[in-house]
């Protein structure tokens, strides 16, 4: 039903990246092929998530290390930048002469191939060919190369280190390098990215530093929390909509100082009843019990738009 309604969404020159690991891969792929079409399939993208180590390099078996992607479009004309990574330092040393012309280093190892008679008459008012034993040779310089061409085999980029400080604590968080990687790929500044599951937020937040506008979707409250603060620290334009449902509420006492003029909300004596009996016994502050306050000055009742934000600190 998901992916039914998303091909309806999608722009006739839009994408859709699926990902999902080996328990379900097959049964997506088919289902992608009945609903985009086997025509408008475009790539299996592994995803190589890191080094192998722990009870999966002792396991009985080859150690589970990748994730899969499933690139489809929705027709045959569709926006595709094409990706590129830095040349390793070998492949640099390659590039070890330099005519001192300003054009920088370069390597003459190239025949001239298959080429025709008005290309090598090009090249060569461009000074690219050279005679060499009674050979013409290509000079391919450094500067004109963008870097290895990314081919469907992703293994650059590391999952979340749990000692990254861009870690969220959402356990199914992915890098920010792997959304930017697709975002670049098939969208251009000003494009619409959406994630139906937005998790901890990465898609928006990446969409959000590249220029894109960005819905994101998610069930789960701690999730709406999570992409919320990550979009607030970095001063992101958005707003948080509750469509067709109920925000979740507590059992709390507290006593609440507003003041819609200054802006200002202040709680006083805040508790939890539920919370306070787990922990009965210990002292706490009950200012540790809040991890985020989000305030809509004008909340109707119907959809959610907080203008204010606040949240907790290790310091505080």
């Amino acid at each position: 039903e998901r992916l039914l309604l998303l091909r309806t969404l999608l722009s006739p020159t839009g994408s859709i990246y699926v990902h999902c690991d080996w328990r379900k891969a097959h049964y997506i792929r088919l289902m992608l092929d009945e609903i985009f079409g086997a025509e408008h399939y475009r790539n299996e993208i592994i995803w190589k998530r890191g080094t192998v180590k722990g009870a999966k390099a002792k396991g009985k078996q080859f150690a589970r290390n990748h994730d899969t992607i499933f690139y489809y479009t929705k027709s045959h004309k569709y926006t595709f930048n094409r990706q590129y990574i830095p040349f390793n330092d070998d492949y640099i040393k390659r590039f070890n002469k330099d005519d001192g012309d300003g054009l920088g280093p370069y390597r003459d190892d190239q025949s001239i191939g298959t080429r025709s008679k008005k290309s090598i008459e090009k090249m060569k008012a461009s000074g690219k060919i050279f005679e060499h034993n009674g050979k013409l040779r290509i000079k391919t310089y450094l500067k004109d190369l963008p870097g290895i061409v990314v081919d469907d085999n992703w293994s650059d980029i590391a999952e979340v280190n749990v000692m990254s400080k861009a870690r969220t604590m959402y356990p199914t968080q992915k890098p920010e390098e792997l959304l930017e990687r697709i975002i670049k790929t098939s969208s251009n500044e000003g494009d619409l990215v959406l994630d139906c599951f937005s998790g901890s937020g990465t898609t928006v937040a990446v969409a959000a530093k590249l220029g894109r506008s960005f819905i994101g979707v998610d069930n789960n409250m701690c999730a709406i929390q999570t992409a919320v603060e990550r979009l607030v620290k970095q001063t992101a334009s958005f707003s948080v909509q509750n469509i067709g449902g109920t925000w979740p509420k507590c059992d709390a006492n507290m006593q609440v100082i507003v003041d819609e003029q200054a802006n200002l909300l202040q709680l006083i004596n805040f508790d939890i009843r539920d919370v306070q009996q787990k922990i009965v016994g210990h002292m706490y502050d009950w200012k540790q019990l809040i991890d985020q306050v989000q305030i809509d000055w004008q909340y109707s009742g119907d959809v959610f738009r907080p203008t204010t934000f606040d949240f907790a600190t290790a310091s505080q």
